[in-house]
């Protein structure tokens, strides 16, 4: 077995799994993954999409050209590659869908954010796809040279306390080609998303953050015509909530494998402890950099009340 850590989680895996921290091996395990055969069709199935199959606590996650998944009671995943299938392919959608079911088995809060550690804290960006989250998260990395805490998603646990900590996932950024181009990274010896995509994973052995942090901020990237200024606002009231809930990864599997409530409440208290935004722009590369200005003032215009405040304090 090989053993590894994410989303606050220890893994052993008979599948080396190199997008991974490894940690000490260990007998209790948070997680096992092991290789096994897995039926086309989950029996006794309650819930029973094309791809996706729920019985109990129990669930298949199907990816065609890839693998079978079968997730257990949120503490094992069997996986069932079909021949010829790329170990990359794989383990795409072991470390993306068939983990992400786990963790709502687990009853945690994943998130589809890439979040960077700012001079005012964490700022987490979601939006719809192709909103360039990880662009966005790569470029406040690259040039203002702020750690990484996530790329893709990151996870909040169940955890008996009064500050909700966001977990890191693997240390890497998929970045598209275009992307590498703007931020001049070359694609030499990248692995590629998928076999048949230009998008690209870095893996990053420095600037990633693996400590758990609180979150200071959730970002949700909106489109704007290419004429258009940037802007950022914050959002308030019960849209406040509705954003979190925005931002659930894989919310399909949340509503079939989570406790609603239970996520509710999560996202409730989330809602509560962070400052929402919508931050309005351009998705056009061509001006990307100069779009960041209302994003990085009101980064530095949080971090100067944090001075203040703590000041004051010291002060008393």
């Amino acid at each position: 077995m090989y053993f590894y850590k994410t989303y606050g989680l220890v893994i052993a895996s008979e599948l080396v799994l190199p997008e991974l921290v490894e940690v000490s091996s260990t007998d209790t395990p948070d997680i096992t993954i092991i290789l096994r055969s897995v039926p086309e069709n989950l029996a006794r199935a309650t819930y029973c999409e094309r791809l996706f199959q729920v019985a109990g606590n129990i669930c298949h996650v199907i990816a065609e050209g890839a693998a079978r998944y079968r997730i257990e009671d949120g503490r094992r995943i069997l996986v069932d590659a079909e021949p010829g299938a790329a170990p990359g392919d794989v383990r795409l959608y072991l470390l993306g869908s068939a983990l992400g079911a786990l963790l709502h088995q687990r009853h945690c809060l994943p998130l589809h954010v890439s979040s960077v550690i700012t001079p005012s804290g964490v700022w987490a960006f979601t939006g719809d796809s192709g909103a360039g989250k990880s662009t966005l998260a790569a470029t406040l990395h690259y040039k203002f040279g702020w750690p990484l805490l996530s790329d893709d998603v990151g996870a909040i646990l169940p955890e008996k306390s009064d500050q909700l900590l966001f977990h890191s996932g693997p240390p890497r950024l998929k970045l598209w080609q275009d992307a590498l181009a703007h931020l001049d990274i070359s694609q030499d010896g990248l692995l590629p998303d998928l076999v048949r995509t230009n998008k690209f994973h870095l893996k990053l052995d420095t600037g990633f953050e693996q400590r758990p942090q609180p979150l200071r901020a959730l970002v949700w990237l909106e489109r704007v015509k290419p004429d258009e200024a940037a802007s950022i606002a914050p959002v308030e009231g019960i849209q406040m909530l509705q954003y979190v809930l925005g931002a659930i990864y894989r919310d399909n599997f949340a509503r079939q494998l989570n406790d609603m409530q239970y996520l509710f409440h999560q996202c409730g208290d989330l809602a509560r402890q962070v400052r929402i935004y919508r931050y309005h722009r351009p998705w056009t590369l061509e001006r990307f950099d100069t779009s960041l200005t209302p994003l990085i003032n009101e980064i530095q215009s949080l971090g100067r009340v944090d001075t203040e405040a703590k000041l004051s304090y010291l002060s008393c």
